[in-house]
């Protein structure tokens, strides 16, 4: 049996599987976003939604994203805007699903704001 050299074969080939592995990976993978770019575009969506097509369970989805940013890590840079932004939510359901119990969350969140973060500007 004659042996053959095995140069060019192997470098075609390596080159091959290269060139099929780079067409398989997504070329335009977004970035993951952070908890907070999450909850922001939630909320958004939200707000883009007209006010008689919101419903309790669309509020309470935004909410959680808001919550778990300052349940996770209380000394998150983005705490205190998260327990603001629950604040202000809370506060537009009640106005908005007429949920008297929402709009005195909204008070609870506010003083849990000021007690827990009293150097936040929010």
């Amino acid at each position: 049996m004659a042996r053959r050299p095995i140069g060019q074969g192997c470098v075609f080939a390596v080159s091959l599987i290269l060139s099929a592995s780079a067409f398989a990976a997504k070329p335009h993978a977004r970035p993951r976003l952070s908890e907070w770019e999450q909850a922001v575009a939630l909320r958004e969506k939200l707000e883009a939604t007209p006010a008689e097509q919101r419903t309790r369970e669309k509020y309470e989805t935004v909410l959680a994203a808001f919550r778990a940013i300052y349940h996770q890590n209380p000394q998150a840079a983005k705490a205190p805007a998260a327990v603001a932004a629950v604040a202000d939510l809370l506060a537009e359901k009640g106005r908005v699903l007429h949920d008297q119990r929402s709009l005195h969350a909204a008070i609870g969140q506010y003083e849990f704001l000021r007690e827990q973060y009293p150097n936040s500007p929010k």
